[in-house]
């Protein structure tokens, strides 16, 4: 047996006591849909994988992948790396297919935004440099 969507489905509504019938009215969609899901014949709808997810009491990457993805967490101030020890990297793919790469200290960004210097935005695919107001 595969581990598939479908298979995933199946097991975690089984596992949570959820006939296919119940399942589909809570989606809105037939127990057929969900009879095909589950025997990878089609694949749910992508908008309606959060809501799957949450019948299911599982989240959306489970559903898709199997795996749980890793949790962010905040570690304890003495355990965080010091920010001047780290880089700040910035990878820029043109158009035209020029590719850039720059790493920063964190200190010297640290330095900048001190100093009043504003972080460029970035709108569509083009960055706004706002202008170096000196005081």
């Amino acid at each position: 047996m595969t581990n598939t969507i479908g298979n995933r489905i199946s097991q975690s509504r089984k596992e949570k006591g959820i006939t296919q019938e119940e399942m589909a009215e809570r989606l809105g969609v037939t127990p057929q849909a969900v009879s095909k899901w589950e025997n990878d014949i089609s694949y749910p709808d992508i908008l309606l994988l959060p809501k799957i997810a949450e019948i299911l009491d599982v989240s959306v990457d489970v559903l898709l992948s199997g795996e749980a993805k890793k949790e962010t967490r905040i570690l304890p101030k003495e355990q965080r790396k010091n920010i001047d020890d780290m880089m700040f990297k910035i990878y820029v793919n043109s158009a035209e297919g020029d590719k850039v790469r720059v790493n920063l200290p964190m200190a010297l960004v640290k330095v900048g935004l001190e100093m009043g210097l504003k972080m460029p935005q970035v709108s569509g695919n083009k960055v706004i440099i706002p202008p170096i107001i000196y005081s």
